[in-house]
């Protein structure tokens, strides 16, 4: 497509097209900002869920169903209270 162009109308679309490029451009580094948040907000979210104090949390952790418990391990526990 040529630069450089006398009609009125050309001059238009040359200048819309240049605009258009320009948003997209804009807008792909709009989503490649929300994606970099996105993952660190997932990555978060696994951290969090990771200091959780629930059971699947420490029935991850050795060692750990003696002192919550009094059980030996987490097998037992389970044995008793299903």
């Amino acid at each position: 497509m040529p630069t450089h162009c006398c009609v009125p109308e050309c001059y238009d679309l040359t200048e819309t097209i240049t605009n258009k490029n320009k948003r997209i451009e804009e807008l792909e580094q709009e989503i490649n900002d929300i994606n970099l948040r996105l993952e660190n907000a997932q990555r978060q979210i696994i951290k969090l869920t990771k200091k959780q104090f629930v059971f699947e949390n420490l029935k991850a952790k050795k060692n750990t169903a003696a002192f919550y418990t009094g059980f030996d391990n987490w097998d037992v526990f389970e044995a008793v209270h299903n």
